[in-house]
């Protein structure tokens, strides 16, 4: 299993993480200025994006990849007419194992917290 982590998990209520909210808790937990953790954060982007097509692996996260999706037949749930989506390429993000357990593990005592709070 992993160590705990040092990075507070989400309270009841809280909304999910902007760019601006990444940047401050990068810029606390590591030391490092905002402005250098958005260089860092950016520069991270870009290299997921350009190097998506033969696979881009965050340590620890998981893997980026653009996979191919073949044409398809659909239906129109409201007029039940048929059409033709054609095939298209898409960005697939696949977790890791060790970082499934951890979200699953954190969602765990998330819903703990606000079963908790609930009762308050």
């Amino acid at each position: 299993m992993a160590e705990k982590s040092k990075v507070p998990g989400p309270k009841p209520n809280d909304k999910p993480l902007k760019k601006s909210d990444i940047l401050k808790n990068l810029s606390e937990l590591t030391g490092v200025s905002k402005k250098d953790a958005e260089a860092v954060l950016n520069a991270l982007v870009e290299m997921a994006v350009a190097w998506s097509p033969v696979g881009f692996i965050i340590p620890g996260l998981g893997k980026l990849v653009v996979k191919e999706r073949p044409a398809r037949t659909a239906r129109n749930p409201k007029t039940g007419e048929t059409m033709k989506v054609p095939a298209k390429k898409a960005l697939r993000f696949t977790p890791l194992k060790v970082a499934k357990e951890a979200a699953a593990e954190a969602a765990d005592a998330y819903s703990k917290a606000v079963k908790k709070a609930a009762k308050k």
